[in-house]
């Protein structure tokens, strides 16, 4: 009996210490004028920054590396917001292929971040930790660099970059400045027809020159440059993996001269598979124990 009486005593206190959950909504909202695209939201601590997501190129808000972000975040009592970027498709779901004809622009991308801010200022969040994964840290890099209105938005109290990359994910150097002057060109000359290029991990990228290069022009001299300017004023944390092939072996030191924190994890490929998903959460749930 008094085995019992503990056993049940136990299991009590277990049940009242569970945190009260909270169902996920999906939030729809115009984010260009006739195109709809859609958000996870959870609400966590009110005291807390919320955390907004920014997934990798032409992805979608629901792939592994994102789920496990989105746990890390929730699990440490964090409000959440994971849009899907449109890129110009109206009520986007599923991922783009790389053949697809496309009409979107990294600006038009930023805009939609934007969007997502003001939507947050909407339900009285103040503070704002953005994660990116893989080229959406690059956009959350840039959103902040370019878009951010301290006066009027959600302020942004720390940038985190799961395996930050760059639009140059072409080995030969030379062709990728052959692409962009040849992208140039054409955008001097009005040319606005669809053409192929190379970008990132897409061997064959359809889309106007304007598209190509504003995506094209955020090489790693770029991003460097935009991390000595925001590591001035915000915290940067770069997440990357050793066994990364998607970028040069000597980004993590580029990062850190430019002023960036990074964490190396060691075995860990772009999108942090196997178990090294779980240095992944566990870096995560220490960088985010720290609400400022």
């Amino acid at each position: 009996m008094v085995l019992r009486y503990i056993f049940q005593m136990l299991m009590l206190l277990w049940f009242v210490s569970i945190p009260t959950m909270t169902a996920a909504e999906t939030i729809i909202r115009e984010v260009q004028p006739g195109i709809l695209a859609s958000a996870e939201y959870e609400a966590g601590e009110s005291d807390m920054p919320v955390v907004l997501i920014v997934h990798g190129f032409l992805q979608n808000n629901n792939y592994l590396t994102l789920t496990n972000i989105k746990d890390a975040v929730l699990d440490n009592g964090y409000s959440l917001l994971a849009p899907v970027i449109s890129l110009s498709v109206n009520n986007r779901r599923s991922s783009l292929p790389c053949q697809s004809t496309h009409r979107h622009t990294m600006e038009d991308s930023l805009n939609e971040i934007e969007s997502w801010m003001q939507w947050l200022k909407e339900k009285k969040h103040n503070r704002v930790i953005l994660i990116g994964h893989s080229f959406g840290s690059v956009q959350a890099v840039a959103y902040v660099e370019k878009k951010h209105k301290a006066n009027s938005l959600p302020r942004v109290t720390k940038i985190i970059g799961v395996s930050l990359i760059d639009s140059e994910y072409v080995p030969d150097r030379e062709r990728r400045e052959q692409l962009r002057i040849t992208a140039r060109q054409r955008l001097q000359n009005n040319n606005t027809e669809t053409n192929t290029y190379r970008l990132s991990y897409c061997h064959i990228y359809r889309a106007s020159a304007k598209g190509f290069l504003s995506y094209a022009d955020w090489t790693s001299d770029r991003i460097l440059a935009a991390l000595q300017v925001l590591t001035k004023d915000y915290e940067v944390v770069s997440i990357l993996g050793s066994k990364d092939k998607r970028v040069p072996i000597n980004w993590p030191d580029k990062q850190k001269n430019a002023g960036a924190e990074v964490k190396l994890i060691e075995g860990a490929n772009h999108f942090f598979g196997g178990s090294q998903q779980i240095d992944l959460i566990e870096y995560l749930d220490e960088l985010l124990g720290d609400p400022s």
